[in-house]
């Protein structure tokens, strides 16, 4: 790194006699301080470990500049509401560092939003100013969905099954289909058109921060609803004729 060490100028003044009159001048000397210190010199802006919700940023400070370094790290925010991040700028995020100059590593950031684009620029300050890097972007990943959705039991053909399940973060309802077998659902009830193995297949649709949810299926058996009979004018006074008796099926 070259030398930026304040260095002296020394300023010779000579003091003269105006037209007409005598010579009476003389040198005059003094010292003029010039300070060539300037602002750190800033390099590499990184991302690494970028998750969902996670990532680990970073840069690289080439030069003080000849003055202390008194703080150095990273600046963020959405590029959706700043795609130009500086210190106290809208919805910027700061993350400070340890360290002079060399590269660095600031502290993880936890608390991305999932499937949204971020921009960013490392920064370190001295005495005589504040540099940023160039303009950096990334977007996290979506979010993963994970639906809840019970086994069911064996069912009768005569049964009616209310379906639920509950589902991630996108705010999609969890939906139901009928993926094999003699079942109709009709909002969210489910009912039998004879006997058989049904499956319901549980779904969630992803959107701009959340993948789709993996379906997830369930099966199960529907049985034929046994027939009950019911006899009638079974009570009789016996007088030595035939009595006539009744029945019906449910």
């Amino acid at each position: 790194m070259k030398n930026l060490t304040p260095f002296y100028l020394t300023l010779i003044l000579w003091c003269g006699a105006l037209p007409g009159h005598a010579a009476t001048g003389s040198a005059q000397t003094g010292n003029v301080t010039v300070d060539t210190r300037d602002a750190p010199t800033v390099t590499t802006p990184t991302f690494s470990s970028l998750t969902s919700t996670e990532v680990t940023l970073g840069g690289n400070v080439t030069a003080d500049g000849g003055a202390t370094i008194t703080e150095r790290g990273v600046v963020y925010s959405v590029t959706a509401t700043n795609n130009d991040p500086q210190i106290s700028g809208t919805g910027v995020v700061k993350v400070t560092a340890t360290g002079t100059t060399g590269v660095f590593t600031a502290p993880a950031i936890t608390s991305l939003t999932q499937g949204t684009g971020y921009s960013f620029k490392a920064y370190a300050i001295n005495s005589r100013g504040t540099t940023y890097t160039s303009v950096v972007t990334f977007t996290s990943a979506k979010g993963e969905q994970v639906i809840t959705f019970a086994a069911l039991t064996d069912k009768l053909t005569t049964d009616a099954l209310a379906l639920s399940a509950t589902g991630g973060g996108s705010g999609n309802p969890v939906t139901f289909a009928v993926t094999s077998g003699p079942g109709l659902i009709t909002d969210n009830v489910l009912t039998f058109t004879t006997a058989g193995n049904v499956t319901i297949t549980a779904s969630q649709a992803g959107n701009d921060n959340f993948l789709a949810a993996m379906d997830v299926p369930r099966t199960f058996t529907v049985s034929k609803t046994p027939a009950s009979v019911a006899l009638g004018s079974l009570a009789q006074t016996f007088d030595t004729t035939p009595k006539s008796a009744s029945a019906t099926t449910e």
